[in-house]
């Protein structure tokens, strides 16, 4: 079936039982963009790679690259359900911290900062402070921030 409109002319497909219609055939045996592939493995290589602090082990199947605002409720959700993974899932994931703190949160840059010198000493340093800020998230702002941790 072809279609022409006043700009270009396109070949449509339609299959036998008039289902289903696509503007072109693809080779499902072979990969379509083998070089938005290779890309996309070295930007995801790149994630991982650094003096982020990680939680699990280096050769998991499964990497998790956590973007967090120490402030954001979703991200404090996400903590912790990543530091309670089932069993069965835990020594295959790896998950990789990275801050993302928000300008609409009043004390997060300020807590990224703090949580980044902490981790200077270690991982496990650095999640434990990251903890800490997510449990307490309720109750601090800009001013009990500042008197309290710092």
């Amino acid at each position: 079936m072809t279609f022409k409109s006043l700009s270009a002319a396109a070949t449509l497909w339609l299959t036998p039982d008039q289902r289903f219609l696509a503007g072109r055939l693809w080779d499902v045996s072979q990969d379509p963009e083998p070089d938005i592939r290779a890309e996309d493995a070295k930007l995801a290589g790149l994630l991982v790679a650094g003096n982020s602090p990680e939680r699990g082990p280096r050769d998991a199947s499964v990497s998790v690259v956590e973007f967090a605002d120490f402030q954001c409720p979703f991200c404090k959700n996400l903590n912790e359900s990543l530091k309670h993974l089932p069993p069965d899932l835990a020594p295959r994931v790896r998950v990789v911290f990275k801050h993302l703190p928000l300008a609409s949160h009043g004390w997060a840059r300020l807590a990224a900062v703090m949580a980044a010198c902490v981790g200077k000493r270690s991982d496990g340093a650095c999640w434990e402070f990251a903890d800490r800020l997510f449990e307490e998230q309720e109750w601090l702002s800009l001013d009990t921030f500042r008197s309290t941790v710092l």
